[in-house]
């Protein structure tokens, strides 16, 4: 069983989108929705071709790009966003392979709606993050790159 891409794109990219978002905030202090939905459509297209290995090159180009382009201390939060993707891929990795083991003619929808609250979960932490620590976030210490 595979997933079809539209069902893979419906899974993958909403946790890149979140997760841009996210980091939008962090790095730039408001959501730059050009630049969301670029890193987000890179992000996922790496990963539909190419895998696992597409994730890890996401990660090294776009934490290569910002350290280039920003400050140093960005690094940790896209080390902290690839280690929180990576970790609900496989949640949803793991259920997949359940739904392979079961001879369920529903199993389709089953993974997919599982996809969607891990992804829905997923979105809960990062609102709650924006919303209940916004202070403790605008309040981290900023260094900037000596050029």
């Amino acid at each position: 069983m595979t997933l079809s891409d539209s069902a893979y794109i419906s899974t993958i990219l909403p946790i890149y989108l979140i997760g841009m978002c996210f980091l939008s905030y962090i790095f730039f202090g408001r959501i730059r929705y050009l630049y969301m939905i670029l890193w987000a459509s890179l992000g996922t297209f790496l990963s539909m071709f190419l895998s696992s290995t597409g994730e890890i090159i996401f990660g090294i180009l776009f934490a290569a790009y910002m350290l280039v382009r920003d400050k140093v201390s960005d690094l940790f939060w896209i080390l902290l966003f690839m280690e929180i993707y990576l970790f609900i891929i496989n949640i949803e990795a793991f259920v997949s392979q359940i739904a392979l083991k079961i001879n369920h003619p529903n199993r389709i929808p089953i993974l997919l709606i599982t996809c969607f609250i891990c992804n829905l979960i997923f979105a809960i932490i990062i609102a709650w993050l924006l919303l209940k620590k916004r202070k403790q976030i605008d309040e981290i210490p900023v260094y900037k790159k000596i050029k």
